[in-house]
């Protein structure tokens, strides 16, 4: 597409011929407020905050709906623009309960933003405001105030236009219009609260993360959901070490901007049924004392021992599986269990529920090894070094009848009867990186604590009689020098892995 030259606020700009006026002034770092408009959405224009004065142009336009041209000089400051902003945030206003202090968007509403930046003027209404219904179930997972909406129809564009389920409209007209489903039914939707997300003020919020924690008080750190194999990137929000929420990261090779409501609620896992000491046969033991155990077994027994993963480990731990499997047990098979699968929807849901499985195929195949199934006992030898217990009934059937030494983050009626239950780091608790179902590379980020150690700590104890040893002392370490170039991204380093990932 042509490039076209362009001026706004007197700053020039070469930018794509066709570009909306909004995406173009972020180029230049210049913010046009906006309510309606998102860029994954149909163009609404109705609620003429993003009004602009164009050269030559008689009247304001609207920037969400005006599509740059070559010569276009665009004003987004003037006296008559900041007017403008200042009329129509007293418009929406005017019906509007301003209940900040109790309204859970407070932090991260476009009303309180942009009432700061384009407006700061006392209200002029006297007259007694509209009543509408407030804060009920719109559906399981979303609470609307049809009080505090502004009908800009984001959610009803999403779910028609992204989600493809056009269950959401407006009822009535004017200043009597709210949002509702058609003929009343429960919002249930699978997706349903991304809606709350793109909620630029507080009228859809999430039942779940409701009045939990202020906004303001969360640090928000880049990862991945361990829902599916998709690996949609998220935000971890947490507190005092407590993750609060998942959000969706925008990721246009990914997740695009939402992620799906069960891989959003997943969160609550991080801190639920935990392992946070060793066990042995359900018996609690020193850290020491297992490893000790384990190293014995290791060097005693090496070729009794079988490795079974459960995909949801991440590569650079698959990788020192795979040395340990390879150069210290001289065994050339690995096995795999797996979690329940789901039906894929066609939108963001992977069959597959293990969020690294096709990480850990490319990985082991990459190392040479030989991957299968886990289906019988026979198949096992006398001990068993199990990497992950997240996976279906019938494999632990299978697991009970050997020796199992299980490195896990979380705890059940299987893992307290094993020989020995190693607790690790989960997924929020490190750094590393996995593979989605569609060869993307991605690395996550720690968001919180844990007492708990890296697995990749544990197999670098295994691994220590091997001439790299001292190459494996962390994921950083262990991408950097091995996985890069086994993966074929040679120069790649992990600190410089982008936050949308590299396509493989």
């Amino acid at each position: 597409m042509a490039l076209c030259n362009i001026k706004i606020n007197g700053k020039p700009l070469s930018v794509e011929e066709g570009t909306n006026l909004i995406e173009a002034a972020k180029l230049l770092n210049i913010e046009i407020p906006h309510f309606c408009y998102h860029r994954h959405l149909s163009v609404a224009a109705n609620c003429r905050m993003c009004l602009v004065e164009v050269k030559n142009s008689p009247k304001l336009v609207p920037a969400c709906q005006t599509k740059v041209s070559d010569g276009m000089e665009v004003f987004t400051d003037t006296e008559r623009v900041k007017r403008a902003q200042a009329a129509i945030m007293e418009f929406l206003f005017i019906n509007h309960p301003v209940d900040c202090p109790i309204c859970d968007q407070a932090g991260e509403c476009y009303l309180q933003e942009y009432y700061m930046k384009f407006d700061k003027t006392l209200s002029r209404y006297k007259e007694e405001k509209n009543k509408k219904r407030k804060a009920y179930l719109i559906g399981p997972r979303v609470i609307y105030d049809a009080e505090r909406c502004i009908l800009c129809t984001r959610c009803i564009r999403f779910m028609e236009e992204v989600i493809k389920r056009p269950v959401l409209g407006i009822k009535y007209r004017g200043d009597k219009g709210y949002i509702t489903t058609f003929k009343d039914e429960t919002f249930d939707d699978p997706y349903s609260v991304n809606t709350a997300d793109i909620c630029p003020v507080g009228a859809l919020t999430s039942a779940d993360f409701r009045f939990r924690v202020r906004v303001w008080e969360l640090t928000e750190t880049d990862s991945i959901c361990w829902g599916c194999s998709k690996n949609c990137s998220v935000k971890v929000c947490h507190k005092n070490n407590i993750v609060y929420r998942f959000l969706p990261r925008t990721n246009e090779n990914v997740n695009r901007f939402f992620i799906c409501d069960e891989g959003r609620l997943s969160y609550k896992l991080i801190h639920t049924d935990r392992l946070n000491y060793a066990l042995r046969r359900g018996n609690q033991i020193d850290s020491e004392s297992a490893q000790s155990f384990i190293s014995e077994i290791v060097a005693s027994d090496s070729q009794n021992i079988s490795l079974v993963v459960s995909p949801s480990v991440n590569n650079e731990s698959l990788y020192l599986i795979g040395r340990l499997a390879r150069d210290v047990l001289k065994n050339s098979n690995i096995y795999f269990v797996q979690a329940e699968t789901w039906e894929e929807d066609g939108i963001l849901k992977s069959r597959i529920r293990d969020y690294n499985y096709f990480g850990f195929v490319r990985v082991m195949k990459s190392l040479g090894l030989n991957i299968a199934e886990l289906k019988t006992d026979l198949q096992l030898k006398k001990t068993v070094l199990l990497f992950g217990a997240n996976m279906r009934d019938e494999y632990k059937n299978i697991l009970r009848q050997k020796r199992v030494i299980v490195f896990d983050t979380h705890t059940d009626d299987f893992v307290r009867s094993a020989e020995i239950a190693v607790p690790v780091t989960s997924l929020y608790e490190d750094d590393g990186t996995v593979i989605n179902s569609d060869g993307i590379l991605q690395r996550y980020k720690r968001a919180v604590e844990s007492e708990s150690l890296a697995m990749v700590y544990y197999l670098r104890n295994l691994l220590s009689d091997l001439d790299d040893e001292y190459l494996f002392e962390n994921e950083e370490s262990v991408f950097d020098n091995f996985l890069s170039p086994l993966l074929g991204i040679r120069d790649m380093k992990f600190a410089g892995i982008p936050p949308e990932g590299i396509r493989l």
